[in-house]
């Protein structure tokens, strides 16, 4: 299923988002007994509970305790109502310090809120960044799903004016006619993409052109990949609407998809492979792909 978050951040956006964030709340201390580390299920340092680094994919964490070290959260949010001595990282999700708790290290929450409440605290600075979302996270905020579903929108809309209703509907066809293509190309798109971000690392002062350059492109030929996916599940929803209608409304189904905890990842993550794929099988749907049964029985 899905569209690449079209206009919103590849998995290669996130890395960079993650990279300009204060590197001590990114950077764990050598693994411990006391280390904790959860997927897709809530942690919860306990009252009389110590762990040092906290981290957690997929799920919430509850400080009621004692946290030696840093906490992370990636499509989760941090409530913290004990003791935190090193920074917070919330990567979709909030950062909320709660009455009788305490953070004493920087608090950085990108797709949320760093807020406390009642007699909570945050020692040091804080950064909030609730305009952006990431897709399948908990909580979204009301500004980070209207500006999703408007990039989204807008991304495939110009596309769409570019490319015009034939090269979407091929795009659309390719999709159909060729899924396990389309995904396997989209998935090698992607590592390669991931490949050369890595070596801006070795670029120097280059590094951050490179690599916003490498967005670029990968938006371009997404947004280019989503028009069909659009068509596509607008064309089965929504059959009455036009070619173009249908594509934006497909897009906006898929947005609000997204936005639904966890599923919205595996939409996100589906959609993206789809997009790339599709607009490199089809060209920018500059040729139609034909189905099997057309290519056997092909007309004279």
């Amino acid at each position: 299923m899905h569209w690449k978050h079209i206009l919103a951040i590849p998995v290669l956006l996130l890395l960079l988002v993650l990279r300009a964030l204060p590197a001590a709340a990114l950077e764990a201390p050598p693994k411990n007994p006391q280390d904790r580390t959860q997927f897709f299920r809530d942690v919860v340092v306990g009252p009389n509970g110590t762990a040092n680094v906290v981290q957690c994919f997929g799920c919430n964490v509850h400080v009621l305790g004692h946290v030696t070290g840093d906490v992370l959260t990636v499509g989760g949010s941090i409530y913290i109502s004990g003791l935190v001595d090193g920074n917070a990282l919330a990567v979709g999700g909030h950062i909320e310090s709660q009455s009788g708790g305490e953070l004493r290290g920087h608090a950085a929450a990108v797709g949320g809120y760093a807020t406390t409440t009642g007699t909570g605290k945050i020692d040091r600075d804080s950064f909030s960044a609730s305009y952006a979302i990431v897709p399948g996270q908990y909580r979204p905020t009301e500004f980070g799903i209207a500006l999703l579903v408007i990039a989204n929108l807008l991304g495939v809309a110009i596309a769409c004016l570019v490319l015009r209703p034939k090269r979407v509907d091929n795009t659309a066809w390719t999709i159909w006619n060729r899924k396990n293509m389309v995904l396997v190309t989209g998935f090698v798109a992607l590592l390669i993409a991931w490949g050369i971000e890595s070596l801006g690392e070795h670029l120097g002062p280059a590094e951050i052109p490179a690599n916003t350059l490498l967005v670029v492109i990968l938006v371009v030929i997404g947004s280019g990949g989503a028009t069909g996916l659009g068509r596509l599940v607008g064309g089965v929803a929504f059959p009455q609407l036009t070619s173009m209608r249908a594509t934006l409304a497909g897009i906006f189904a898929l947005s609000m998809l997204e936005v639904i905890p966890l599923f919205g990842f595996v939409v996100f993550s589906i959609g993206l492979l789809i997009a790339l794929g599709a607009a490199i099988v089809s060209g920018f749907g500059a040729r139609a792909v034909p189905s099997e049964e057309e290519l056997a029985h092909p007309l004279s």
